[in-house]
């Protein structure tokens, strides 16, 4: 088939109706005219927004006039043309009698098969994660600015982009789902040890490059205790850890110096070298609590990753 110049496609380009002289079925001309009336019909193509109206709907013959359209765009800028609409933008005083009737723009492009009903749900979704896509356009990648199980509020943000780079920002933003807003309580009640641990052995060694060595035990546990609790996670300080012996409980005065989620026990030490009593005492806690991972660490260290020691239970 061949354009018959109808002007359809022209009648119900949105922008036409707005007031821009983009007018498609003067740029289907430039398709059977010589090469120098083509920069004369591919000016009514610089303002096409592209939305595919007049191929989709508009044109009776199953014609493309949108992509005649984007031919002449490209055409017009490889010759470093730029069109100025002289006429003062009007609205078309035909526009509102010119919508388009979605039903129709369905059955025209065979997707009315797909409209089905969905039935009302009442109960709020209650996903277990989320994914947050670092690279959500034609940039680079967003780099992670928080740690593994923290807490983020209401515009803080997640990812951001290295400087002299061209991306986006990520941050959170505010869930209306009950589920949603439970989601990261739920990730961090589910993290395994060894996550746990991990977000543990970070806090540590960022507390101990602000404090340093030679402090009382005291202040590590609780600046480590006030960090970790910041990162979202549960801590108990000093917690009591009874003897069960012969199905017989007796309080003998030990005592847990942090209890993550109750999963993982950290005992701290600030002493000048950590003896084997140390790692056995550890053993003995995880064995009587029944837990797997235990953290054994020693900020009088003047690197604190030679001070981290890990004892597990059957992990």
């Amino acid at each position: 088939s061949a354009c018959d110049q109808c002007s359809y496609c022209t009648e119900f380009c949105p922008r036409y109706l707005l007031g821009y002289d983009v007018q498609p079925h003067k740029v289907m001309r430039s398709l059977v005219f010589s090469t120098s009336g083509e920069a004369v019909w591919n000016q009514y193509a610089d303002l096409c927004c592209s939305c595919g109206l007049c191929s989709l709907y508009s044109c009776p013959e199953d014609l493309y006039p949108r992509e005649a359209c984007d031919q002449g765009k490209a055409e017009l800028k490889k010759q470093g043309m730029i069109y100025e609409q002289l006429k003062p933008v009007k609205v078309h005083p035909i526009k509102e009698g010119r919508r388009v009737p979605l039903k129709q723009l369905m059955k025209r492009i065979d997707v009315l098969k797909y409209d089905n009903h969905t039935p009302y749900v009442k109960e709020s979704p209650k996903p277990t994660q989320v994914k947050i896509l670092l690279k959500q356009h034609v940039g680079v990648a967003a780099k992670p600015v928080i740690k593994l199980g923290a807490i983020v509020n209401e515009g803080t943000l997640i990812a951001d982009i290295e400087e002299g780079k061209l991306g986006s920002r990520i941050h959170r933003i505010r869930s209306t789902s009950q589920g949603t807003q439970s989601l990261a309580k739920n990730a961090r009640e589910n993290m395994s040890e060894n996550e746990i641990s991990k977000i543990v052995v970070i806090t540590a060694i960022e507390l101990h490059k602000s404090l340093g060595p030679g402090l009382l035990e005291s202040v590590y546990e609780n600046s480590l205790a006030f960090d970790l609790r910041t990162e979202g996670l549960s801590v108990e300080q000093q917690v009591p850890m009874p003897l069960v012996y012969k199905n017989n409980k007796f309080e003998v005065g030990y005592r847990l110096d942090l209890l993550i989620n109750k999963k993982v026990i950290i005992e701290l030490k600030s002493v000048e070298t950590l003896l084997p009593v140390h790692y056995a005492q550890l053993l003995t806690y995880l064995k009587l609590s029944e837990l797997k991972l235990g953290l054994l660490i020693n900020f009088n260290q003047k690197l604190l990753k030679d001070g981290i020691h890990r004892i597990v239970n059957n992990l």
